[in-house]
């Protein structure tokens, strides 16, 4: 059975193509560098620059040589008062990006040019709610920070920013 999917509100609907871990590395070689456990800190801040809160992270990313997911990206986020959230994506690969529609989020990640990683994002239950997000990966390959903007009816309301460490290269 093939999955659809609409992606990014809604906009288009995708059926899933062949796929090939090759063919990922040839069109998106720098996210391919991100497979394994990274440990981050997130910090939210308010336009003005106020610290919202924070939060611990660990975020496993899968390149799966076989089966229907080009990548698999489990997230556990930790709180200091106890909350904890789990999260996992997974996406498909089409028209050299990969693409996911899940819970909470559905959106695409592709590659620059330069090696950045660039994600959009669009809340599931509500697609007035979206984010952009940067992720640039240190030159060694064990440290990378991530940008994100957050949007509600086009209006930034907030920003987030993450510095992770590889903590393995292996799931």
């Amino acid at each position: 059975m093939t999955p659809n999917f609409r992606i990014s509100a809604r906009i288009r609907e995708l059926n899933e193509p062949a796929y090939s871990v090759g063919l990922l590395a040839k069109k998106m070689p720098s996210l391919l560098q991100h497979e394994g456990r990274w440990q981050g800190n997130f910090q939210h801040f308010s336009n003005e620059g106020r610290l919202l809160e924070t939060h611990q992270a660990v975020v496993k990313h899968q390149f799966p040589e076989e089966g229907p997911y080009a990548h698999i990206q489990d997230s556990h986020f930790i709180w200091d008062n106890g909350e904890e959230l789990h999260l996992t994506q997974n996406s498909i690969f089409v028209d050299g990006k990969l693409w996911w529609d899940g819970d909470p989020f559905q959106g695409c990640i592709w590659e620059t040019d330069f090696g950045n990683i660039l994600i959009n994002i669009t809340q599931t239950s509500d697609p007035r709610l979206t984010l952009n997000e940067m992720i640039c990966l240190e030159p060694a390959g064990n440290r990378r920070s991530r940008v994100k903007q957050w949007f509600k009816n086009g209006r930034l309301f907030k920003r987030t920013l993450c510095h992770e460490r590889r903590i393995s290269n292996t799931n």
